[in-house]
């Protein structure tokens, strides 16, 4: 079988480019000019020109790569559309993607960092700061431009020909089911996304009253120099930085309440960050041939180290909000395609069970199972409820204290982290003697847990005092987590005492970063549950995707489309079966999965 790569070169500018819009809206725009293609086929150049002059049919059933196939499979479709390209990209055999290939072996995603890390080759992307803004009629007969198209084209050649036999088959298959995902897309209410957006914005027209620094239409609201020039004529001292994270910045804002400037810098810089995103969907949504206004959204393939999936491209599908902001509910934005209804799978507290399960507490493990509640069985081993309890004898507060544990504090963070960590995420108030106890009662109800934290840690420390170029995690799944070049340095606890620690880089080349026995096993764990999703995404779509289709998913969450008349019991049942069976070798861990079904996100209440 040929090994193809295939380039594309189109034109962009500074507004237009893709860190402005995705893949697929940079298709559709009417600014879309593709100029030049290349095409190498087993190491040899077989094409450099424009799309139209290149015989398509050459790809049917092939092996196809590009480096970041999520655009050049996208310009592919639209050529296709346009009548420019006579063969869809459907028509290979395959489509793979040597960026996601790049960091499944914890290289950088792009081209030049990933030759460099992987091939020892140095590509250069200087040309493409001399492409900016020109048309692909001013650069048609540019030799450096139709040479450095060749050159990417080479390098993700070889990228390919050493490291695709090297990509697991599951890998290649879950990169390339996220692609297609995202092309495809999810729909949306265009109607509520036209109001969202009309709201915000009268939002926004509302604070800009108070904003009066901002009188050219030109300016920015937001433009720190012009707050400071501002506070300082109103004798109000303003911070150093207006970063959100900063407690400071929360500070000055309460401090200065009672100032309707104040509080409207605040306001004003929530809601646009707000608007931003509800504007990406208005924007770049498109209307597919049944009439249904569909996102495409895009997501990266291993974007965590553990092989997480992360955001990309302007709407970040990864991290909806889960409430109201601002009087728009997001989630009630998408919607399932006409005659179809969302169907979400969700794997109950999938971490906090695998932790368990790993850990080799298999009694606790057998009493989760028995009693088919974690945190009921939580309390029951710790002899502080009966077996016959339930959420509703235990109590609300007291529930929800006992999931602010089992899921916070199984990776050893301490009692001051613990209190700011329990009121964030789970909305459990204490202090910190409170929280003293919590930790104290957790590691002692839970001592094979807090032995993995040791096991990992005592490895890790013994990588770094050997020299070892890695140090390498085993996963159940048999994926291996890597760390590179650990090494030993001089740090200090809290209170100041010294203490040795262990720093690592987490992508090849990459900055060296802290670690330790607990955020180990939070790595081991993530990416165990990880690929519990991997495998079950890839079961469903080969076994039920004549029923049911995924769209995305969220965490450790499916969010999948079907008929309506075929979501029934039954077919609900298969989805559930295939979602906790989909991994052989995580057999005997207490996989459970919540599954509902609903006309749009925000219907699903975890």
């Amino acid at each position: 079988m040929s090994l193809w790569i295939i380039d594309f070169e189109t034109y962009w500018d500074k507004q237009y480019s893709l860190s402005k819009i995705g893949a697929v809206a940079y298709t559709r725009d009417k600014r879309f000019d593709c100029y030049l293609l290349s095409v190498v086929k087993n190491g040899e150049r077989v094409f450099l020109g424009h799309p139209r002059d290149f015989d398509f049919s050459l790809l049917v059933d092939q092996v196809v790569g590009a480096h970041n196939m999520t655009f050049d499979g996208a310009v592919w479709r639209r050529l296709y559309e346009l009548g420019i390209a006579k063969v869809d990209r459907t028509a290979a055999k395959e489509l793979f993607c040597t960026a996601d290939l790049a960091v499944f072996f914890q290289a950088p995603r792009d081209l030049k960092g990933a030759s460099r890390e992987l091939l020892g080759l140095a590509v250069s992307k200087e040309y493409r700061k001399k492409t900016i803004g020109k048309s692909g009629a001013e650069l048609a007969m540019d030799a450096e431009t139709l040479e450095a198209g060749t050159a990417d084209a080479f390098a993700a050649y070889k990228l390919a020909e050493k490291y695709l036999p090297l990509w697991p088959e599951a890998e290649r298959e879950i990169s390339r089911l996220n692609r297609e995902a995202g092309w495809y897309g999810v729909a949306i209410d265009k109607k509520k996304v036209d109001d969202a957006v009309e709201s915000l914005e009268a939002q926004l027209h509302h604070h800009l009253k108070y904003m009066v620094w901002a009188d050219d239409a030109d300016d920015t609201p937001l433009s720190v120099i012009k707050i400071r020039e501002h506070g300082r004529k109103q004798g109000i001292p303003t911070p150093a930085s207006f970063d959100s994270d900063d407690p400071a910045v929360e500070k000055w804002y309460e401090d200065y309440k009672h100032i309707p400037w104040v509080i409207a810098c605040r306001d004003y810089r929530r809601v646009n960050t707000f608007y931003k995103k509800i504007l990406v969907l208005k924007n770049e949504a498109w209307q597919d041939t049944d009439g249904n206004w569909v996102y495409s959204y895009q997501k990266k393939y291993f974007g965590a180290a553990t092989g997480r999936f992360s955001g990309a491209g302007g709407f970040n599908m990864e991290n909806m909000p889960k409430k109201e902001m601002f009087g728009i509910d997001i989630r009630s934005c998408f919607i399932a395609r006409r005659g179809k209804r969302f169907l979400l799978g969700d794997y109950a507290q999938i971490e906090a069970r695998l932790l368990l399960w790993a850990a080799g507490d298999l009694e606790f493990v057998k009493l989760i199972e028995e009693l088919k509640n974690l945190y009921v069985a939580y309390l029951v081993k710790r002899g502080k409820a009966e077996k016959t309890a339930t959420k509703k004898t235990i109590g609300s507060d007291r529930y929800s204290a006992t999931k602010a544990e089992v899921l916070g504090l199984g990776y050893g963070m301490g009692a001051k982290k613990y209190v700011v960590t329990a009121l964030a995420d789970y909305g459990v108030d204490m202090t910190l003697d409170e929280a003293t106890v919590a930790v104290q009662e957790y590691r002692e109800a839970n001592q094979l847990v807090c032995a993995r934290w040791r096991y990992h840690d005592k490895f890790l420390h013994y990588s770094a005092s050997q020299g070892d170029p890695t140090h390498e995690i085993m996963l159940k799944s048999g994926r291996v987590l890597v760390y590179h070049n650990p090494i030993s340095v001089q740090g200090k606890w809290p209170d100041g005492t010294p203490k040795r620690e262990v720093k690592v880089q987490p992508e090849r080349g990459g900055t060296h970063l802290g670690t330790y026995g607990g955020k180990l096993t939070e790595n081991e764990i993530q990416a165990t549950a990880r690929d519990v999703l991997r495998d079950a995404w890839i079961k469903i779509h080969n076994e039920l995707s004549h029923i049911v289709r995924i769209l995305f998913s969220v965490h450790d969450e499916f969010i999948m489309e079907i008929d309506e008349e075929l979501c029934t019991d039954e077919t609900r049942h298969e989805v559930r079966n295939r979602m906790i069976t989909a991994s052989p070798w995580a057999q005997g861990a207490p996989i459970d999965v919540d599954l509902g079904d609903m006309e749009y996100v925000s219907h699903y209440k975890k």
